[in-house]
């Protein structure tokens, strides 16, 4: 009899709207889950035209590189904000769950809830059905030290493991020759994503007093 395969499913509700390093560190760990023989599901919103869809998976194979076609897409109704029972009773077909969060919680019935934070939450999580909702997810993974750090502290729980971005060997040529430059990339803006260049650039100063 053939082997059950692992039925998993990836949710962010940062898919639809963003396309940045966070988005491609979810699909990196779909791909490889993929490989290894599980079933991957990636959610969308359950309003989403076969159209926008299309259009989705083209943006990220063309940005990403990502195998679209290894995955299964699948319309949720994670991305209701308001809690219902629907949403609880459609996580019970799955093995896995891995939910990128935004800062949110919620109840899952899979066999195993996954939790990935790749900012670093300096809210707490109080109250008793909060708690009980980050009780609910048996392992919690961030995407650096630094925000292991600061998860543990102001969500006062451990962080299992760190999961850090792929990087492509191919970017580190070794017969290019060594320059002293000082290289960051990201978006300017003041929104939640925003990568701090002020930060850097005060720093910077700093280093060279």
């Amino acid at each position: 009899m053939a082997e059950k395969r692992l039925k998993i499913a990836f949710y962010s509700p940062y898919l639809t709207d963003h396309l940045g390093g966070g988005e491609k560190h979810l699909l990196d760990v779909a791909a490889v889950c993929a490989k290894a023989g599980a079933q991957v599901h990636i959610c969308v919103p359950q309003a989403m035209s076969d159209a926008s869809l299309d259009q989705l998976r083209r943006q990220l194979e063309s940005t990403f590189g990502v195998a679209v076609a290894d995955f299964t897409w699948i319309r949720s109704p994670l991305f209701d904000a308001a809690f219902s029972w629907k949403k609880l009773n459609w996580t019970k077909q799955f093995d896995v769950l891995y939910f990128v969060t935004d800062g949110s919680l919620f109840f899952s019935l899979a066999k195993r809830n996954i939790l990935h934070v790749q900012i670093p939450f300096t809210q707490p999580v109080s109250g008793v059905i909060q708690r009980l909702k980050l009780r609910n997810w048996h392992s919690v993974q961030t995407n650096s030290e630094f925000t292991k750090s600061v998860i543990e502290a102001s969500w006062h729980r451990k962080v299992d493991q760190v999961v850090y971005p792929v990087v492509d060997e191919s970017f580190f040529n070794p017969t290019h020759k060594k320059e002293r430059v000082i290289l960051s990339v990201g978006r300017f803006f003041r929104q939640l994503h925003s990568k701090r260049q002020d930060v850097l650039v005060s720093a910077f100063s700093l280093l060279r007093k």
